[in-house]
């Protein structure tokens, strides 16, 4: 057994916080490239393990999973916000947790937004004019919002502002949580704390005043919050508690919010850079639908449109990086790693490599034909995760995606803005790191 990990020796005392710092993206993938599919780096006394080969990444998320929990540092930093939600949840409770939330999330109810979706889309894209200049991340993010309120909580339109300002504050606040290099005790009376605080206060009334009109007043509501008020745990049949409700909420809107608007905005942005990619998804939207709107059926009959998705993805996963810390000392790929340091695990490292992707750093959604997908290691494409921590929300995001593009396709042509250096950011999810200015032609 080989015991001492390979990676970049950096500063003596600082480590590898530097070359982090200065993009952290190209550093994971240097270090990949450098030291293997195993590598060390270091941030001060602190040392991490870069995993990169599928076979390892299986082991940690699927085979051995009950060995790895997700780090104390992303729950102390997330705990605060999101509360005991999928995200900071372990063992049973996590189990337990899912076995009630999976149904909402079946394929079957989510086809039961897509008519709100169309709609809210058509709507957005009205107010589009040619000419326009458009911020191209908030501009889709005040789309995915009104799609998340609608989704959520069928949200009656007295409601629909009370609760937009509650998502927008909370949203601001898990930014800003996330980006803190070092996250204060909130009881400290500092800028950032009350902003956080005053967006959980803006939260919990919101979102425990819908809980009780609900349970008042229970019917037939086809969204999330009806979802998770129907359902129990059938071993122990076992509801979710109103927090419990309040927490899966917050998580939810923590991990399917930004990832979407992220990953719809990247699309945008390749498609207008690659215009013969663009005019073959165009055909293929435009001769399928022949003038009307998308619905789950006709979006089965588009598999360039899913092509693009899936390349996209394996571009810029939304959820670039994992963490786990092994619960007792363990060996992975030929290397002991003891209880307790942090494991890196990041698709955006592994869906460029050479080793599974010819030319992997160019938009080529062809590439993802069946032949090709069933070759591939089990992890070397894992946009969403794997294992029993597989992102839930999978379904919702790839239907929302693939509804909001054939809506938006037909009607929609932006081109980029000169001057810009175009180039992902590794926050909570992988941002264009200065934005993306788009006009609509």
């Amino acid at each position: 057994m080989t015991h001492r990990i390979p990676g970049p020796a950096g500063h003596p005392l600082m480590g590898n916080l530097n070359a982090m710092r200065h993009d952290f993206l190209q550093f994971l993938v240097t270090t990949t490239r450098d030291y293997g599919t195993v590598s060390q780096v270091r941030a001060g006394p602190s040392r991490m393990v870069l995993l990169a080969n599928p076979e390892d990444i299986a082991d940690v998320l699927v085979k051995r999973a009950e060995l790895f929990y997700k780090t104390r540092s992303t729950k102390t930093l997330l705990a605060p916000l999101l509360g005991d939600g999928l995200v900071t949840l372990e063992n049973d409770r996590h189990r337990q947790h899912r076995r009630i939330m999976q149904p909402a999330f079946h394929m079957r109810q989510v086809q039961h937004y897509t008519d709100s979706m169309v709609t809210q889309t058509q709507a957005w894209l009205q107010q589009r004019t040619p000419g326009e200049t458009l911020d191209l991340v908030p501009a889709v993010a005040t789309l995915m919002l009104n799609i998340v309120i609608e989704t959520f909580f069928s949200a009656a339109l007295a409601e629909t502002d009370t609760v937009r300002t509650a998502l927008q504050t909370f949203s601001k606040a898990l930014d800003l949580r996330v980006r803190s290099p070092i996250p204060l005790p909130r009881w400290l009376p500092t800028e950032h704390n009350r902003i956080l605080n005053h967006a959980m206060t803006t939260l919990d009334k919101v979102v425990y005043h819908l809980i009780a009109d609900r349970r008042q007043q229970p019917g037939t509501h086809y969204d999330l919050l009806g979802g998770l008020l129907a359902e129990h745990d059938a071993e122990n049949e076992q509801s979710l508690t109103d927090k419990e409700i309040r927490d899966e909420i917050a998580t939810i809107f923590f991990a399917g919010y930004e990832t979407t608007t992220t990953t719809l905005s990247w699309i945008f942005y390749l498609l207008a850079i690659h215009p013969p990619v663009r005019q073959k998804l165009h055909a293929e939207i435009t001769q399928t639908l022949n003038g009307s709107v998308p619905t789950a059926e006709s979006l089965k009959q588009m598999p360039f449109l899913q092509q693009v998705i899936k390349e996209t993805l394996r571009l810029y996963p939304a959820a670039w990086l994992f963490d786990r810390e092994p619960t007792q000392e363990v060996s992975i790929g030929g290397y002991e790693v003891r209880a307790g340091q942090t494991l890196f695990i990041s698709p955006y490292v592994v869906q460029r490599s050479p080793a599974y992707f010819d030319m992997p750093d160019e938009f080529l959604p062809e590439r993802f034909t069946p032949e090709f997908e069933k070759q591939l290691p089990r992890f070397a494409y894992f946009p969403f995760g794997g294992g029993s921590r597989i992102c839930i929300g999978q379904p919702f995001a790839l239907h929302t995606i693939a509804l909001l593009l054939a809506t938006l396709i037909p009607q929609l042509d932006l081109e980029v803005l000169p001057n810009q250096v175009i180039r992902p950011a590794a926050a909570a999810t992988l941002v264009p790191a200065n934005g993306i200015l788009m006009r609509v032609v």
